[in-house]
């Protein structure tokens, strides 16, 4: 399955987000209809917080245990150039996981609906990017490909977590940036925060529950090093 030249330059456009400074960013915000929406969630502007659900770090059980409701995927740029003062005023927080372990989550996640069609824009990804790499060592490999590489980059699942939280000449905003592998003890201090001690995190999305280092040759370790030196360096993660 082919992306249209459509889907491309959203894919693209979608990209360029990310590096854009804050003013640039809240011109378009104010011009672009897909960024005119108020990001905010009910709920959130409610306890006065932004959560950043960076995609494969648990977010999808985060927000439907804090917020009650689907989750989506927003850089906290978008938040400062929405609302200045609102961004300035609200507890920021994330969850961010181990690039190795990440990586290897969201491939399966988008391996599983390869070859289903095109319902969903992951269905649609999938299969134009991952049909030639039907095994996580494949994949990991062919990343050796510069141009590969570049586009897998720019979709929101393999994204730098520091993109996400980060907003360009400020770096890292958070006020808390919880663990993936300390999920339950990280999660309970957001709640202390927010004085909602009585909430339970449920596991919408649980993985397979394997060792993500076994899938692993020395090899694929210093790959996905280079794909992620950024967080690895930002976020102090190794194998």
């Amino acid at each position: 399955m082919t992306l249209s030249v459509n889907q491309q330059l959203r894919f693209r456009a979608k990209s360029v987000e990310f590096r854009l400074p804050l003013a640039v960013e809240r011109a378009a915000t104010r011009l672009i209809p897909g960024l005119s929406t108020d990001p905010w969630l009910p709920a959130e502007k409610k306890l006065e917080v932004i959560f950043t659900h960076i995609p494969k770090s648990a977010g999808t059980s985060i927000v439907d245990a804090l917020f009650g409701q689907k989750s989506r995927h927003i850089p906290v740029l978008r938040y400062a150039a929405f609302d200045e003062k609102r961004f300035a005023d609200s507890f920021k927080f994330t969850f961010v996981r181990n690039p190795w372990s990440r990586i290897h989550s969201a491939y399966h996640y988008l391996n599983r609906v390869v070859g289903k069609g095109d319902k969903f824009v992951d269905w649609t990804w999938a299969t134009h990017y991952l049909s030639d790499t039907p095994t996580f060592e494949d994949f990991i490999l062919r990343l050796k490909d510069r141009r590969y590489r570049s586009a897998i980059k720019r979709y929101v699942h393999f994204r730098d977590q520091m993109d996400w939280i980060s907003i360009p000449g400020r770096g890292n905003v958070m006020n808390f940036v919880g663990r993936f592998e300390s999920l339950d003890a990280d999660f309970e201090h957001v709640c202390e925060v927010l004085a909602r001690q009585d909430l339970v995190l449920p596991q919408l999305r649980p993985g397979a529950g394997k060792d993500y280092r076994e899938a692993y040759t020395s090899q694929m370790v210093d790959i996905v090093a280079d794909l992620y030196r950024r967080d690895i360096d930002s976020l102090g993660y190794e194998f």
